[in-house]
Formats: C-alpha cells, sequence, structure tokens
C-alpha cells in the first residue's frame, strides 16, 4: 500500500521548522519527503489531499496505566498515601472485560490528543493488549510487579505469557518488564527482573524516586548492581539523591518525566532541567487517569515549559515528545524515510494555533496540540475526522460505563 499526503504542511522533527511538502507512506514506514509540486500520482494506491493541514510526528506517553480510566475522580484531591489507599482497594476489585474497555478508552482518549504509542504498567495486561490490538495504536506494556506480599514468581510468569504471547505483535506491540518500585521490590527481584530482561532482550519500567521519603528507602549503587538501569524507563525521579545523573548517565536509560501526577498528588516537581543539562534522555508521560486525570500527553509539555520558563528552548521541548523516546524504541518519531509512519494531522487553523507565524509556539502553549483530524500508526488510519476507524466508540463507552457502575457498587 502506497499512500501519497500532498499538499501539506509540515514538522518533521523536534528541530524543524514548518514547511509545505510531501509525505509518502509505504509498508508502514515514511517512504519520502519532499516538497516538490509535480509528483506522478498514478503510482499511489491511496492520495489524500490535506492542503491546509498540519503533519507531525505521532507524541509518545512514556507511562501511563491506561486502565485507570476506570477509577477518574475517584479519589481527587486527596495527598499520596490516602489516593494510593483507596486505589489499592479499589484495585482488588478489578477483572479482565473492565480492563479491556478501560483500555480502549484510555487509549482513544490519547489517540484524540495526538499520541500514537505509549508505555503501560499495569495488571491484565492481556486485556491491554487486546485493546492495543482492536483500536491500532502502538503500545509498549509491562506487566506490574512486586514481592512484598510472595507472589513473585507468579507475576513475572505472568509477565512472561504476555511477552510470549504479544511481543512484536502487528509490529505494533512489544512487550517489558514493570517492576513498580524500589520500595515495592527487593533487590533480588529487581536482579531477577534485569537478568531476564537481558535474556529477551527487551525493556524495563520502574518508578523511581517519585516521593521525597524514598531517598532514606533505597540508594543509586545498591539498584545500580541489580542491573536494573539497562535499557529501562525511570519514571518520575522527582527526589533524586546527588549521584542520580551520574550514575544513570552511564546506561541506555529514558526519564519519564509526570508533572502533572506529581503536583497533583503534592510530590513536588522533578528537577528535569538538571537533566537536561547532564545529557540525560528525558521524555513525558501522564501517569494514570486516576491521578492526573488527562491522558494528554501534550499538557505534560506544557507544563514542563511552564516550569523551565526560560531556561528551555521549544526544540529541547519537542525532543521530549518525539526525538528522545524515539530513538529509545528504534525509529520514531520523524518524519523521515525509513522512520516508522506513525504521524498526527492537525488542523492548525483554528483560534487556538494562530498566528500560524508562530506555529511551533502556539502548539505547545495554547494548542496543546489543537484540533486532531487524522492519526496514522504503522501507515494505517486510526482515527479519521472524529471517527476511529477500528472501533465503535460508542458501543465502547456504553460498556465502559457499565463496568465502572459495577466496581462503584462493590
Amino acid at each position: 500500500m502506497k499512500i501519497l499526503l500532498k499538499n501539506v504542511l509540515m514538522i518533521s522533527a523536534y528541530n524543524a521548522e514548518p514547511v509545505k511538502g510531501n509525505v509518502i507512506v509505504e509498508s508502514g514506514k515514511i517512504a519520502g519527503i519532499n516538497t516538490c509540486d509535480c509528483m506522478e500520482e498514478d503510482q499511489f494506491d491511496e492520495i489524500e489531499d490535506l492542503s491546509g493541514l498540519l503533519v507531525i510526528p505521532g507524541a509518545m506517553n512514556t507511562h501511563t496505566h491506561v486502565a485507570m480510566t476506570l477509577f477518574r475522580g475517584f479519589y481527587d484531591g486527596l495527598e499520596m498515601k490516602r489516593w494510593l489507599d483507596g486505589i489499592l482497594r479499589a484495585e482488588t476489585r478489578l477483572y479482565d472485560e473492565a480492563v479491556y474497555y478501560a483500555s480502549l478508552v484510555g487509549t482513544a482518549e490519547m489517540v484524540r490528543h495526538g499520541c500514537t504509542a505509549f508505555v503501560d504498567m499495569y495488571f491484565f495486561e492481556d486485556a491491554v493488549a487486546r485493546a492495543v490490538r482492536d483500536i491500532g495504536i502502538r503500545a509498549y506494556l509491562t506487566r506490574g510487579i512486586v514481592d512484598v506480599d510472595g507472589g513473585l514468581d507468579k507475576r513475572i510468569r505472568e509477565n512472561m505469557d504476555i511477552f510470549e504471547q504479544w511481543h512484536g505483535y502487528d509490529g505494533r506491540i512489544w512487550v517489558g518488564f514493570g517492576p513498580h518500585a524500589p520500595y515495592t521490590c527487593s533487590m533480588k527481584c529487581l536482579e531477577k527482573v534485569a537478568r531476564i530482561r537481558e535474556e529477551l532482550d527487551t525493556f524495563v519500567t520502574i518508578h523511581l524516586y517519585e516521593t521525597a521519603d524514598e531517598r532514606c528507602k533505597y540508594r543509586m549503587e545498591d539498584l545500580e548492581k541489580t542491573g536494573i538501569f539497562e535499557n529501562a524507563i525511570l519514571v518520575h525521579c522527582v527526589h533524586p539523591p546527588e549521584d542520580f545523573t551520574e550514575v544513570v548517565g552511564k546506561h541506555r536509560i529514558l526519564v519519564s518525566l509526570n508533572p502533572a501526577s506529581n503536583m497533583k498528588l503534592g510530590n513536588g516537581i522533578p528537577p528535569f532541567m538538571e537533566y537536561l543539562e547532564k545529557g540525560i534522555p528525558l521524555s513525558v508521560g501522564t501517569d494514570g487517569a486516576a491521578s492526573n486525570n488527562s491522558l494528554n500527553v501534550w499538557k505534560e509539555l506544557y507544563l514542563c515549559a511552564l516550569i523551565a520558563g526560560d531556561r528551555v528552548n521549544l526544540s529541547e521541548l519537542f525532543a521530549m515528545l518525539w526525538e528522545m523516546p524515539g530513538k529509545f524504541f528504534g525509529k520514531l518519531g520523524r518524519l523521515q524515510e525509513g522512520y516508522e509512519a506513525d504521524l498526527v494531522v492537525i488542523n492548525p487553523e483554528v483560534p487556538e494555533c494562530v498566528p500560524l507565524g508562530s506555529l511551533r509556539n502556539n502548539l505547545v502553549y495554547s494548542g496543546i496540540p489543537g484540533e486532531v483530524v487524522y492519526v496514522m500508526v504503522k501507515g494505517e488510519w486510526i482515527y479519521r475526522e472524529g471517527h476511529f476507524t477500528k472501533v465503535d466508540m460508542k458501543e465502547v463507552l456504553k460498556e465502559f460505563e457499565k463496568h465502572v457502575e459495577r466496581l462503584r457498587m462493590h
């Protein structure tokens, strides 16, 4: 299937200015970018005239618990410990079908805001994988792992089962491992997970220094010895110890900033400008809908922009959304030949995105990102003009509400 997106305005990478041209998509990848007005159109299977529209790379949400849309608004206004106690009680009532529909709702929300890939850590991850399969988004899935209650082997086996069933599915679903945090996983647990990760050549994701008291619970040197920092997404990193950047700078890691969740739960603000200055790769995540409550990753970029003020430039911000997570996962985050055809089409001619001469600024500071018209993942349209191409969202929302009501009743 060869597709031509013609007459577009495009921002092709984190450091690129908007230019007019054409995007060619073939076999799920970007096959070419050009500014030529004369294309031989008979070579294409599909031609989309996107005059007046903006094409950008798809955003990546590098941390969420997507099925927590079930608990959106359940425990708002509480500090971290009381919020977590309530959520943990609610999660004991979870079941497969509820997670499936909640994951469809969560992924749909992300797609509607121009997100084409996400990293998940949760339970019933097989149900999450089925939702990802059905809606068409790209995902990096992990089963949340703890070993405080003796169930470590069972949880690792569940994660392995998901890996064996879903890893590499359709070139869109990839499975790693999700040790929850060093205060819920022993060092032996982290060593075991790190060893399995290496054997399977995949990734891990872990919550790290989300709260101030975690500084007293574990040390970077002990974590480093476990091997957990290899090919790892480190989430939150709000209260790092002094040796944090020195240690992680030696490993292949990606930090996921979740400022909305951190502030909502009273945990503070990550010192990400220090990370940026030290060359630590950064990205943005929303966390779950119970602690944000939005899954619009562009809002996280907006908060980072406000927090940093004049210490950060637009290219550095866009790199958190596209370039740095794209490098971590492969050829994502650019409209460039050979890269995955994960892209978003936006109508820039809406009040929050004008004047067009300030378009890059407006996407971050006011559009967030604006009116999303089309979304493509792996060369296939999954969202067109307000409608999902693979799922009936009205039916999904109806089923979702039934499961929310069932969870509230118990």
